[in-house]
Formats: C-alpha cells, sequence, structure tokens
C-alpha cells in the first residue's frame, strides 16, 4: 500500500484514482464483487515496470559473458536521476552504493539528486524534465 499511495500522491497517474480503487475493491471484495482478477491486473503492471530493468540486466550480464561488450556499459555517457525520498531509504537497498553500484559497470556516472520519491519524479512538477535537458544541452555543446 505504500507503493500505491507514492504512486497516487506523486502526480503520475493523471488522477487515475488508484487509491480510491483499491479502496472500492477492498471494500467491495468482502462483498463478493471484486475479485482476484482485479488485483492480477494491477501487479502485472507494477511487476513489468519492475522486469524491465532485470531483462536489462540480465542481457548485459550474457553479454559480457561471452565477452560480446566492447565497453564496460553499452553507454557513451551514464546519467543516474536519483529520487532523494526513494529506493536508496528503503531497507532493501541496504548495502548498494550511492550509485546504485553503477560505479561498476560505468566510469564517471553522473548522479543527480531530484527532491520526490520514485514514482513522485516522474511528476512534470519534479524538475526532472529541467534536470534532462541540462543534461541534453551539455551533450549537444559539448
Amino acid at each position: 500500500m505504500d507503493v500505491i499511495k507514492d504512486m497516487t500522491q506523486s502526480g503520475t497517474l493523471d488522477d487515475a484514482e488508484v487509491t480510491g480503487q483499491f479502496a472500492d475493491h477492498f471494500s467491495r471484495v468482502s462483498q463478493g464483487s471484486s475479485g482476484p482478477k482485479w488485483v492480477a491486473r494491477f501487479c502485472k503492471a507494477y511487476v513489468a515496470h519492475i522486469l524491465m530493468g532485470i531483462r536489462a540486466s540480465m542481457m548485459v550480464s550474457r553479454q559480457q559473458a561471452a565477452g560480446e561488450l566492447t565497453a564496460i556499459w553499452p553507454a557513451k555517457r551514464t546519467v543516474l536521476a536519483r529520487a532523494d525520498q526513494g529506493v536508496s531509504g528503503q531497507p532493501y537497498a541496504d548495502g548498494a552504493s550511492r550509485l546504485f553500484d553503477l560505479e561498476n559497470w560505468a566510469t564517471n556516472v553522473e548522479l543527480y539528486d531530484v527532491p520526490g520519491t520514485h514514482f513522485g519524479i516522474l511528476n512534470p512538477e519534479s524538475g526532472l524534465a529541467e534536470m534532462l535537458n541540462d543534461v541534453l544541452a551539455e551533450h549537444l555543446h559539448a
């Protein structure tokens, strides 16, 4: 429910009222008119978000093991936008570096702390767009 609260308060869902949907589900489930299909749909969407990162990591690991990587990291520039109230403060991130261990794969990772939570930095008012514009402008003028 903490993740759901973060999503809904972040403003990233365009007033999708996810909290209301969950409240409605839990009130209706006791009456038998809402069930596991609704929860499964939500969980599938949430898990898809996580799996994108896992799949990308697995692909890079396979390429590294096969000697197919031409560089330590398959990008010329690595920029990390980190929510100052995001994953880094969670117990499951204990032991990870400030750069979430990206420094194991890339040199000179550029870290930008953005105010907000994991989902909150996706809010148009978070400053993420301006930060990305500045990063792009630096790249174009380099």
